[in-house]
C-alpha cells in the first residue's frame, strides 16, 4: 500500500544545471543522504571530467555510489538499481531521506518506476566488437535482431543499443517493463535552464574543468594503461580529450569548441528523455530553485 512505501526524492536534469548543489542543499535541509545516479562518477579516477563534488562541496553530506568501481569493471543499470534499492532501505532505516541525484535517466527511471531488468550478463568481447561499428551500423544490427526495440531506442544512444544487441544475442527479450508496482514513493524534481543560459553554463563549466587539469587527468589514465577505446566508450569529456591527445584536434581551443557543442547536444537529449516523464516537477528557472524544491519536498513528506 502506497502509505507504507518508503519516500524518496529524485533530482534530475541536464548537464551543468546545478543538480549536485541542489541535492546537497536539500540533504542539509531535510536530513538526507545522496545516491549518485551518474554512470561515470561510479568509477574511481574519473574526477575532473565528471565533475565530482569535492569534500568541501559535499558539506558533510554522505554521498553513495561515487568512486566504488574500477574502470576495468562494467557497471550496468541493473547494478545501479540493485545498489539503489539497498541504499534506500538503509538510509530510510537510519531515519534519513534518500535523495537520488543525477543525469543518467535510465538509472533514475529504473528505480522510480521499478523496472524489471533482464538477466543477460555483460559480454565484453561482443561490446568491443560493437564499439567499432558506426551509429548507423549499430542501429541496423539492432533492427535485424529486435525491430521493436530499434523503434524505441534513440539511434544516437550507442550504450543502450549495444546493451540491447547484447541482450538479444544471449536469447533474452529486450524490455524495460515495470514490476507490479514501484517499490518507493518519489518526489521527482527537474532542473534546467533556457537554452542560451544552459549553453553559457556548459561553456563556463568546461573552461573551469580544463583549467583544473582535465587534460592531465586523461593523460594520466592513458599512462596507467586505460585504453583509448575505453575512454571513447566513456563519452564526452574523456572521448574528446583522448582524441585531442591523439592529435585529432590541433589546439585546446578547437577541443573546447567541439566538446562544448557535444555536451550541449547531449544536454538536449537528456532534456528530451526527462520531458517524457510527466511525473517530474520542473522547477521554474525564473524563481529561486532551492526554495521551490524545499516547498515541494516539505509537502511531499508531510502527506499522510
Amino acid at each position: 500500500m502506497a502509505a507504507n512505501r518508503a519516500r524518496a526524492v529524485a533530482i534530475v536534469g541536464t548537464n551543468a544545471s546545478g543538480k549536485s548543489a541542489l541535492g546537497v542543499a536539500v540533504a542539509l535541509r531535510f536530513g538526507g543522504e545522496i545516491i549518485s545516479a551518474d554512470s561515470r562518477q561510479v568509477y574511481r579516477g574519473l574526477d575532473i571530467g565528471t565533475g565530482k563534488l569535492t569534500r568541501g562541496e559535499m558539506q558533510g553530506i554522505r554521498h553513495h555510489l561515487i568512486d566504488v568501481m574500477d574502470l576495468e569493471t562494467r557497471y550496468s543499470v541493473a547494478d545501479f538499481q540493485k545498489s539503489a534499492y539497498g541504499l534506500i532501505g538503509e538510509i530510510t532505516a537510519r531515519g534519513r531521506l534518500p535523495i537520488i541525484v543525477g543525469g543518467t535517466g535510465l538509472y533514475v527511471r529504473s528505480v522510480v518506476d521499478g523496472y524489471q531488468l533482464t538477466r543477460a550478463q555483460p559480454d565484453l568481447a561482443l561490446r568491443d566488437r560493437l564499439e567499432r561499428l558506426t551509429d548507423d551500423e549499430l542501429h541496423q544490427r539492432l533492427t535485424e535482431l529486435a525491430p521493436d526495440a530499434a523503434k524505441t531506442i534513440d539511434p544516437r544512444n550507442r550504450r543502450r543499443i549495444i546493451r540491447a544487441v547484447e541482450i538479444r544475442e544471449q536469447g533474452f527479450v529486450f524490455k524495460t517493463s515495470h514490476v507490479n508496482a514501484p517499490q518507493y514513493m518519489f518526489c521527482q524534481l527537474g532542473l534546467t535552464w533556457p537554452r542560451d543560459v544552459l549553453r553559457e553554463r556548459i561553456g563556463c563549466r568546461l573552461r573551469t574543468r580544463l583549467d583544473e587539469g582535465m587534460i592531465g587527468e586523461v593523460r594520466n589514465l592513458l599512462d596507467e594503461g586505460v585504453s583509448f577505446s575505453r575512454l571513447d566508450a566513456l563519452g564526452l569529456e574523456y572521448r574528446f580529450v583522448a582524441r585531442f591527445l591523439r592529435g585529432e584536434y590541433a589546439t585546446e581551443e578547437e577541443l573546447f569548441d567541439e566538446l562544448s557543442r557535444a555536451i550541449y547536444r547531449f544536454a538536449m537529449r537528456q532534456l528530451a528523455w526527462f520531458r517524457r516523464d510527466k511525473s517530474i516537477i520542473w522547477l521554474d528557472h525564473a524563481k529561486d530553485h532551492q526554495e521551490q524544491a524545499f516547498a515541494l519536498i516539505e509537502t511531499f513528506i508531510s502527506r499522510p
